[in-house]
């Protein structure tokens, strides 16, 4: 099973690792499933999704507030806070750039 673990997805996202499973509690990301040794590994889907809910956290968002904006249509978001989307986009690629620094390979998810 590929992908990074808890501690690493955290440390790459420069959050907590209890941030991490605050964010699970609030169904903000996906609790990724179990390798054969117990450790959660975090992926294509989970990383950016990650970057995506600190994003506006570290913004003063109230997390109550972030499930919703996170399940909203793109469009919207891009109408109404072009800044939010550069952000959440820009973490994105900071966390692929330090994955890849790292020697880590993450293989994006196919949207076609």
């Amino acid at each position: 099973m590929n992908g990074v673990t808890i501690g690493q997805a955290a440390a790459f996202v420069g959050v907590t690792v209890k941030t991490v499973r605050h964010y699970h509690k609030l169904g903000l990301v996906k609790e990724p499933e179990r390798d054969s040794s117990g450790y959660r590994r975090y992926g294509s889907a989970e990383l950016p999704r990650l970057v995506q809910a600190r994003t506006p956290a570290t913004a003063g968002v109230p997390l109550a507030e972030i499930g919703p904006m996170l399940d909203a249509d793109p469009a919207l978001i891009a109408h109404h806070g072009e800044e939010q989307g550069s952000a959440a986009a820009q973490g994105v690629t900071l966390v692929e750039t330090k994955l890849r620094a790292a020697g880590i390979h993450i293989p994006r998810p196919d949207t076609h």
